[in-house]
């Protein structure tokens, strides 16, 4: 499968997948946003924090999916016992990259503007979704007092 058929097969299984992403489980989903992101040697370092919890993430640096969440911007925390409607981590995993014997997890943008890309139904639009989420290992976390 070359990369033109691969982007239009993927292309419609995220637009198939839009009203459900962004009509369910929404609203009373918490978010999370960037506080710091580090560059090391071959991985990235993000801290995102809800109201109530600080998350430490690693990547590794150039595999799908290691991206700097854009600062100022709220994202949806994807887990293996959290999805986003039919959106879970075996998805997240297929589709960029899995960490073994770590825990992954995985953002999506949560604001209005990348999900009315979703519904445009075009390449330009797949590809600003596909380099909006973000796949990581779970370093650490703490619930904040």
């Amino acid at each position: 499968m070359n990369w033109k058929s691969l982007c239009r097969f993927l292309l419609a299984l995220v637009c198939g997948m839009a009203s459900v992403i962004v009509h369910s489980q929404t609203a009373a989903r918490e978010t999370v946003r960037l506080v710091s992101s580090r560059q090391d040697v071959g991985a990235k370092r993000i801290v995102m924090q809800s109201r109530t919890v600080v998350y430490v993430f690693n990547c590794n640096e150039g595999a799908a999916g290691c991206i700097v969440p854009i600062p100022d911007r709220p994202y949806y925390l994807i887990t293996d016992s959290q999805p986003l409607g039919k959106m879970d981590m075996a998805w997240l995993k297929d589709l960029y990259v899995e960490y073994h014997e770590a825990t992954n997890m995985g953002i999506v943008p949560a604001w209005k503007e990348w999900s009315d890309g979703l519904e445009a139904k075009d390449n330009e639009s797949f590809m600003r979704w596909y380099r909006g989420v973000g796949v990581y290992w779970l370093v650490s976390l703490t619930v904040k007092k």
